[in-house]
């Protein structure tokens, strides 16, 4: 019991701490951002009044470029640099710095992904032709509506609405992915903002873009898309599929009633490293698990909850905490 209240206490100043530190910006730097194959790719330098980018066309036959931010925590930051050799495609200026960006891997262009500095007050997605040229530019309120922006997380500077994003190739779109697991699909060819439907989902799961694979089965968990379990369950039985694939796959399949991904996801909810195997759930594919701990068992998630928040390392508290706070006063002990 001392142990489960010093876990929530430190849940809540982790929680604290994070909100403050989401207002505190570092003086952005070049960034290097490529496509899901490394072929294309695009360097974006903030200058005053806004940022000049260049699009790259990679050299036949030459090796992947990595974009120079690390894909995980544990990788080293790599230089915004091209490459000799490569084609440049096009060069511009933008109103402003971005926080993020995707890149198209068959030549439509890139997409710039919220306002560094200001997440959510001004321009959310912004498309960029092969060409160069602006093709859609969209705000928070073009893609959601009031109640679901007045429902993402916000701090004193910015709208934490960005979960993920990525480059539907077949419907030359650019996808982004709300915290709450909204997803709306912005044309590079009309500018126009569309739903996503299953048929993307799905080519999503099964394409090669980690990103698109990791969000659309987690989207899929809403437990509506009964067309999407036969690839559900193919990528989740499927020994080659990515651990953290297979993970969402399995939460999305528990949406269903099908609890075939039970033993996988207990082992990710796991709070001790002691006892993780070498099933290559990454830190924060474990965090996704504990979080939708409660979608995956429902009423039984409480003591699996309760187990984690008593565990000494205090690793997961804030994700446990948070996940137990929708069971309202029945999670008090």
């Amino acid at each position: 019991m001392r142990n489960l209240a010093l876990c929530a206490a430190v849940a809540l100043t982790v929680s604290l701490a994070a909100s403050a530190a989401a207002d505190s910006w570092a003086a952005p730097k070049p960034e290097l951002y490529v496509d899901a194959t490394g072929h294309f790719y695009v360097v974006i330098e903030p200058r005053d009044g806004g940022a000049a980018f260049t699009l790259y066309d990679g050299a036949p036959g030459a090796p992947s470029m990595a974009a120079s931010k690390p894909k995980t925590r544990w990788e080293d930051t790599k230089p915004a640099k091209s490459r000799p050799g490569d084609r440049i495609l096009a060069k511009g200026m933008l109103e402003y710095t971005p926080l993020d960006s995707i890149v198209s891997s068959k030549g439509h262009g890139f997409a710039v992904l919220e306002t560094f500095g200001s997440v959510g007050y001004g321009d959310s997605v912004v498309l960029v032709s092969s060409a160069g040229v602006t093709v859609a530019r969209k705000r928070l309120e073009e893609l959601f509506t009031p109640a679901e922006i007045s429902s993402f997380p916000a701090s004193v500077s910015s709208i934490w609405w960005l979960a993920n994003a990525w480059i539907d190739e077949e419907e030359k779109t650019a996808v982004v992915v709300s915290v709450n697991g909204g997803a709306k699909a912005i044309s590079f060819e009309t500018g126009r903002v569309q739903p996503l439907g299953s048929a993307a989902l799905l080519r999503a799961l099964t394409g090669d873009d980690h990103a698109a694979r990791q969000s659309s089965s987690g989207i899929l968990s809403d437990g509506k898309h009964r067309e999407s379990l036969p690839v559900l369950i193919a990528l989740y039985e499927d020994a080659k599929t990515p651990p953290g694939v297979r993970l969402r796959a399995a939460v999305s399949l528990a949406a269903h009633g099908d609890k075939r991904g039970e033993h996988f996801f207990t082992r990710a909810i796991e709070p001790n490293p002691k006892n993780w195997k070498e099933d290559g759930l990454t830190f924060d594919d474990r965090r996704y698990a504990i979080w939708r701990t409660r979608d995956f068992f429902g009423d039984e998630a409480l003591p699996r909850l309760r187990k984690i928040l008593e565990s000494p390392l205090c690793m997961f508290s804030d994700e446990a905490a948070g996940a137990m706070a929708g069971f309202g006063e029945r999670a008090v002990p």
